[in-house]
């Protein structure tokens, strides 16, 4: 699995010789895996105030 900070290394790394569409589809990717990790966190605290609360 990549990670954000290995994307943006590779687009610093690579910037003049990507195209735009290249460009925004990495930042594309970044985006959809902080909001799958977004929804992972927020299933688990909603599972910890259901616990809690009973």
């Amino acid at each position: 699995m990549t990670t954000s900070t290995q994307v943006l290394n590779f687009l610093d790394d690579n910037s003049e010789n990507l195209t735009k569409q290249e460009y925004k589809n990495c930042l594309e990717s970044i985006l959809t895996g902080i909001e799958s990790r977004l929804d992972c966190v927020k299933e688990e605290l909603e599972e910890e105030d259901k616990e809690q609360n009973g």
